[in-house]
C-alpha cells in the first residue's frame, strides 16, 4: 500500500552500509522512442549567495524559479526508473539532478540525457530531498544526516541522531551550517564541512516540516502546531507561534511574512519580525502542500482535492482547480506557469493567473514530491519508482 508523508509511521529498516557505485546500471532511463559541551565553531567557507539546488528552490522556500524559457508543453524528455516508490524532491544544479529513492539509494543524473552518473547506498529509506552547494550534497536518512561529494557520491560525512532519529525533513544551508528537523523532537544545526553538532533545539513534536533561513532566522514546524523562529547562529528561539493544528509544510517567506499552512483547517500569514497572525484563511482541511508565493499570489494544494490561489495581501480565495484526488504535492513557479503534482498521478501546469490548466503529464503513480525546474524542463519524482524529465 502507498505510504505518505501524513501516514506518520515510525519507520524500522535493518541499517546497511554505504558504498558507492559510479555508473552503476540498477537504475534505467526510458525515453519516448523507447516507452552537552559547548558547540564548535563552524567551519567558514566561502560560499555562493544563491543556492537553487535544494527544496523548493532557495532558502526562502517560495518555490519560485527564476529561468528565461519554462517547460509548456508537457513532452516526455526521459525517464529513469528506480528499485522503489521516490518520495524525495529532485535537485537541478548545474546540470545535474540528484535525489533519493526508497530503495535506499541516493543518484545523481545528467539532466539533459537521464543517464545515471553515480548512485550512493544510504542506511535506509528517506522523505528527505537533496541539498546541493560548494560540491557537496547533503540529505537526511532513516539515522540522521548525510554528506556526499556531489562529483562522485562518496560519503564525506554522516551525522547519527539516535533512535526514533528519521529526518524527513530536507536540509537548508546558509553560512557553513546545515539545518534540519528530526522525528526525536529537534531541529539540528551542523558545521556543513565536517557534519559535528553546532547547536540542537528541543521542539513540541516530530519535525517533518523543511526549515526556511532568512535574515539571520530558522523557521519551521512541528507536529504539535507551533511554527517556530530560531537565531541562526545560537539556536535561541526569537518567537513561536501556535497554529490550529500541526504543520507538516514548509513555511515560505516573502516581504517579510511567513505562509504556511496546517494539517487542520486554517492556511496562515505570519509576520517574519514578531511572530503576530496577520491573517488566516479558512480552508476546511488539511494541508500537507508547501506553498510558492510570487507577485502578490500564494499557491498550495490541500486534501479536499482543490488547489488554491489565494491573494498574499488579505488571503482570499483568486481561484481554486479541482483534482480527483488528494494533492500532497507542493507546487513551483516559472514564468506564467504554476506546476504541481497530486495523488491522481497527474503532473498539472496551470496559467498562474487564472488557475486554467494548459498541460499535464500522466505517471503511474502518486506524485508526492515538489518538483524543480532548468532552462525548458522539468524534472519530477513518482511513487511508481521513477523521475521524470518533461518539457
Amino acid at each position: 500500500m502507498k505510504t505518505h508523508l501524513i501516514l506518520w509511521i515510525t519507520l524500522v529498516i535493518v541499517i546497511t552500509g554505504c558504498s558507492v557505485n559510479p555508473g552503476s546500471s540498477e537504475g534505467t532511463v526510458k525515453r519516448p522512442e523507447e516507452a552537552t559541551d559547548l558547540p564548535p565553531t563552524p567551519t567558514k567557507v566561502s560560499y555562493p549567495s544563491q543556492i537553487t539546488g535544494m527544496f523548493r528552490g532557495n532558502l526562502q522556500h517560495t518555490g519560485v524559479f527564476e529561468i528565461t524559457s519554462p517547460p509548456s508543453r508537457g513532452e516526455l524528455v526521459w525517464q529513469f526508473a528506480t528499485g522503489d516508490e521516490v518520495h524525495s524532491s529532485p535537485a537541478f544544479f548545474e546540470d545535474i539532478l540528484y535525489f533519493a529513492s526508497y530503495d535506499k539509494n541516493l543518484y545523481a543524473l545528467d539532466a539533459g540525457s537521464g543517464e545515471q552518473i553515480w548512485r550512493s547506498e544510504l542506511p535506509g529509506i528517506t522523505f528527505s530531498s537533496p541539498l546541493v552547494v560548494a560540491g557537496t550534497v547533503y540529505i537526511g536518512s532513516f539515522d540522521g544526516a548525510l554528506a556526499f561529494k556531489a562529483e562522485t557520491g562518496e560519503e564525506l560525512w554522516h551525522f547519527e541522531t539516535g533512535g526514533f532519529g528519521t529526518v524527513r525533513s530536507s536540509p537548508a544551508f546558509s553560512e557553513g551550517i546545515v539545518y534540519f528537523g528530526s522525528d526525536d523532537l529537534h531541529l539540528y544545526a551542523l558545521d556543513s564541512e565536517n557534519g559535528e553538532l553546532v547547536w540542537q533545539f528541543a521542539t513540541a513534536n516530530r519535525v517533518f516540516s523543511s526549515p526556511a533561513v532568512v535574515d539571520g532566522q530558522v523557521l519551521f514546524g512541528d507536529d504539535s502546531g507551533a511554527l517556530y523562529s530560531l537565531d541562526a547562529q545560537s539556536g535561541d528561539e526569537i518567537w513561536r507561534f501556535t497554529a490550529d493544528a500541526g504543520i507538516s509544510a514548509s513555511p515560505a517567506i516573502v516581504d517579510g511574512v511567513v505562509y504556511i499552512g496546517s494539517t487542520g483547517d486554517f492556511f496562515y500569514a505570519i509576520d517574519l519580525a514578531s511572530g503576530e497572525q496577520l491573517w488566516a484563511a479558512e480552508i476546511g482541511n488539511q494541508i500537507i502542500s508547501s506553498a510558492a508565493v510570487v507577485d502578490g499570489v500564494v499557491y498550495f494544494g490541500c486534501l479536499d482535492r482543490n488547489f488554491y490561489a489565494l491573494a498574499a495581501e488579505d488571503g482570499s480565495v483568486l481561484w481554486t482547480f479541482q483534482t480527483e484526488k488528494q494533492i500532497f504535492g507542493s507546487p513551483v513557479v516559472a514564468g506564467e506557469l504554476v506546476y504541481f503534482g497530486g495523488d491522481d498521478n497527474i503532473l498539472h501546469a496551470l496559467d498562474a493567473k487564472t488557475g486554467e490548466e494548459q498541460w499535464s503529464f500522466e505517471t503511474g503513480g502518486f506524485i508526492g514530491s515538489s518538483p524543480s525546474i532548468g532552462e525548458g524542463m522539468i524534472y519530477f519524482a513518482s511513487y511508481d519508482g521513477s523521475v521524470y524529465a518533461v518539457r
